[in-house]
C-alpha cells in the first residue's frame, strides 16, 4: 500500500512536470520508510513468530528490491 501511495505521487508529478512534486514525493517516501521500520518493530514485540514472516516475504515496498 506505501509503494503504491509512492509510485501514485511519483506519477502525479511527472504528469505535471512539478519539481516541487517530486520533493513531495521523496518527503513521503521517507516518511512511510520511516512509518513502516516503527510498524516493523511493533509487530516484532507484538508477534512471536513476525520475525520468521519477514524473513519468507519480499521486501518493503518494491518486492525483491527494497
Amino acid at each position: 500500500m506505501y509503494g503504491g501511495g509512492i509510485l501514485f505521487a511519483l506519477g502525479w508529478s511527472i504528469v505535471f512536470a512539478s519539481i516541487a512534486g517530486l520533493g513531495v514525493t521523496l518527503a513521503l517516501a521517507v516518511f512511510l520508510d520511516l512509518k513502516s521500520r516503527r510498524e516493523e518493530e511493533w509487530l516484532t514485540e507484538r508477534y512471536d513468530d513476525y520475525e520468521a514472516y519477514r524473513q519468507r516475504t519480499p521486501r518493503r515496498f518494491l518486492p525483491f528490491v527494497y
